[in-house]
């Protein structure tokens, strides 16, 4: 029987390769070989292509992958790796490999790399370049991380899926591009391999490449007229062929019915421009590499918001609804009071109440509000506060999608000076945004936000935090290069350029928490995840500034808060202070000085985004989420899945928490609430429902309203999923931009 090879010749059917292949593929590991090959069932014909061979054994060893036998990840990834190399170079042995000069070359003739990063480096310094990569770094990865950076980072054709690079020239490249020096690529290129660091979508499949968009996130706040509306059409347009996912304020759009032009027409409301903004999000997707995605919000007080809670609701029809975008509802505890007393709820268009949006999320927004609701020549509608807060936590829990932003809280702990008016696709990003009218004038700011994540799986107790440091530092590096090297396809955006914000986050928290035989619940796991914030907040100021005396500060550093000295956690409330009593560590008034001395080199640096997708790439559990299950499935939005298992699982299974055990989302809201207590942005939360912990398997809205309280009242700013247990299959591609 004949086989067909790569380059179309025809050779005679080898067993004898095909068991080696798979041996070399078992080897040092507990995998079976023969469990791997009877496990294919093999229908063999003449003429049957090798790649087809090789495709079936992929996927036979990872129909192997369990919590007992986690090894099959390793020798899953090994076969997919050996698939790669003979598909792009005829080799798989790591001394047959090109060297980066020629897969750069080709790359750059193909259009793929962009010719100026080689330029950098002179020919001793490529040479050095050329000792630093080690092609058998592809054995660290676990088959879902080889596939994760196939299906999403290396350079490829979206269109026939062929691949031109392997995951270490991806790396290496990576780093040849975000450093100018052999030891600043070295660093760069040790932390990814090592796992340490990650980087999201955009940044790992955009850098080196000719697409200069790195921000995961776009932020655009639209204006009340035509102009500003159809303008953040057009840049969502921009942004969104670029890869990006967009956060959209309309809260300053009047209601329907409202007067324009002194009464000549009225208002049509906000859906029309809703589905204006949605038909310019899904326009396209995003380089191919993934759907478009925003994130719309909006405030509790304007008169449409009965509407506005329901657009995801399948309930209703297309003519009422507007399905493809997420709502982000804003709240304060001014109103939360008012609901809880089920006291009435005043709605008011912008168009009648202008001061309201101009003060909202700050302090003296209430006795305005106050001030409108007495005067009685003011258009508004009444309508019952429970009923609304009801509602809230019916759509919230119903669709899983409807996020909350407490508005106040993210202005009482904002770094910069001024008033922060919105989040992001996925809430983590507080920066400040102000309307434009004109895609290619200089009026307006839109904010970006370009991430990066900390691999906590390096460390376990308080003798390791200082472990972090020197990864912090590369990620702030590299991430102050993308702001430097990215375009901005819209004027408003260069502002970024002047305040150059960043946003670090973490992975692997959960598998942190295993290690240190900590549960979420556990109240006493608190003091040390205080600890550890602290450490990665401190080690990430002290990384910009000591990047401010390289490079210089950030332009608008003097309108942030660190200018004076004001740390994050310096303005928190009295109920996150109780939680953890415990005295600082570290130098904090040694770092006050020296930022005051030299500034800071970006203004804002933490942000705690999902971590769905790079998690895959670093085998990591995502973000400080618990996991769903030991073993996951992800399915893409191709229906290909990719089998993963949370690190050492076998060994610690028992100390891990699952998501769907956890009881109350208190545990969360404490937790995430330290966290936030160091951080200078946000974090996006998630809280999880499981219907068979509660009387007959129906969970109460009383159960969702109260963990919104609490998250309130113990600082919490933005809150993302409301999770339910429906599936254990989990789709990763969608919202994908801001995940890590």
């Amino acid at each position: 029987m004949k086989v067909k090879k790569r380059n179309g010749e025809l050779e005679d059917f080898s067993a004898e390769k095909l068991n080696e292949v798979v041996m070399w593929a078992c080897k040092d590991l507990e995998a079976n070989p023969s469990d791997i090959v009877m496990n294919a069932k093999l229908q063999l014909y003449n003429g049957i292509k090798t790649s087809k061979i090789h495709e079936v054994l992929v996927n036979s060893s990872a129909n192997l992958i369990n919590i007992k036998n986690s090894d099959y990840q390793w020798s899953t990834s090994r076969l997919l790796s050996f698939f790669t190399r003979k598909q792009l170079f005829g080799v798989f042995k790591d001394e047959d490999m090109p060297s980066i000069k020629e897969v750069f070359r080709k790359n750059v003739k193909l259009g793929f790399y962009d010719p100026q990063i080689i330029k950098k480096f002179t020919d001793d310094e490529l040479e050095q370049i050329e000792k630093i990569i080690n092609h058998g770094n592809d054995n660290l990865l676990t088959y879902a991380s080889y596939k994760k950076m196939l299906d999403s980072y290396v350079v490829k054709n979206r269109v026939t899926g062929y691949i031109y690079e392997t995951p270490q020239y991806s790396f290496i490249i990576i780093a040849m591009t975000l450093e100018n020096t052999v030891e600043g690529v070295r660093n760069l290129y040790e932390s990814l391999v090592n796992k340490l660091i990650s980087f999201p979508t955009p940044i790992m499949a955009g850098v080196r490449t000719n697409s200069k968009q790195y921000a995961s996130c776009v932020l655009i706040d639209s204006g009340d007229d035509l102009e500003s509306i159809y303008a953040s059409a057009h840049a969502i347009g921009r942004f969104v062929s670029r890869k990006a996912g967009i956060g959209l304020n309309f809260g300053r759009w009047r209601a329907l019915g409202s007067s324009i032009r002194k009464g000549e027409v009225f208002h049509t409301g906000v859906i029309p421009f809703l589905r204006l903004t949605q038909s310019a999000v899904k326009s396209c997707s995003q380089g191919g590499v993934r759907d478009g995605s925003a994130t719309t919000n909006f405030p509790i007080w304007h008169p449409e918001i009965s509407d506005l809670l329901v657009l995801k609701n399948n309930k209703g029809t297309d003519d009422n609804r507007v399905k493809n975008l997420d709502y982000c509802v804003q709240l304060t505890g001014f109103f939360l009071k008012r609901m809880l007393k089920n006291e009435k709820i005043s709605l008011f268009s912008t168009s009648d109440a202008p001061e309201l949006i101009e003060l909202w999320g700050l302090p003296e927004f209430d006795e305005v509000y106050l001030k409108y609701e007495a005067d009685k020549k003011v258009k508004r509608i009444e309508v019952d506060g429970q009923e609304l807060l009801l509602s809230i936590a019916t759509e919230r829990l119903n669709t899983g999608r409807l996020y909350i932003s407490f508005i106040d809280n993210v202005n009482a702990t904002n770094q910069f000076k001024c008033k922060i008016n919105m989040t992001n696709l996925c809430v983590e990003i507080t920066e400040p945004t102000t309307p434009f009218t004109d895609v290619n004038s200089e009026e307006g700011e839109i904010a970006l936000c370009n991430l990066g994540g900390l691999n906590l799986g390096i460390l376990k107790g308080r003798d390791t935090f200082h472990l972090i440091e020197k990864p912090l530092r590369d990620i702030v590096r590299a991430l102050d290069t993308v702001v430097e090297i990215q375009e901005y396809p819209v004027k408003a955006a260069e502002k970024q350029l002047k305040r150059r914000s960043i946003g670090v986050g973490v992975t692997n928290f959960a598998y942190w928490m295993a290690k240190n035989g900590l549960k979420y619940e556990d109240e006493e796991a608190l003091p040390l995840i205080d600890e550890l914030f602290e450490h990665f907040q401190y080690y990430l100021i002290k990384a910009s500034m000591e990047l401010a005396k390289e490079r210089g500060a950030c332009e608008w550093f003097n309108k942030t808060k660190y200018a004076e000295g004001v740390m994050p956690f310096d303005n928190i409330n009295e109920e996150v202070k109780n939680l953890v009593k415990r005295p600082l560590t570290l130098d904090w008034d040694w770092l006050r000085k020296q930022v005051k001395l030299h500034g800071m080199r970006n203004s804002v640096l933490s942000a705690q985004m999902p971590v769905e997708s790079s998690s895959m790439v670093t085998n990591s559990t995502n973000g400080l989420e618990a996991p769903r299950e030991l073993v996951t499935v992800k399915t893409n939005k191709s229906g290909a899945s990719t089998v993963m298992v949370v690190p050492e699982g076998k060994k610690l299974a028992s100390k891990y928490t699952l998501a769907w055990d956890i009881v109350d989302n208190s545990c969360i809201n404490k937790i995430v609430s330290v966290v936030q207590k160091y951080l200078d942005q946000a974090i996006s939360v998630n809280h999880y429902y499981n219907p068979t912990l509660f009387e007959g398997n129906q969970i109460p809205a009383k159960v969702i309203i109260k963990d919104i309280v609490e998250f309130y009242k113990l600082g919490g700013k933005n809150l993302y999923y409301a999770n339910t247990l429906d599936a254990i299959e989990i789709e990763v591609e969608d919202c994908e931009s801001c995940k890590l």
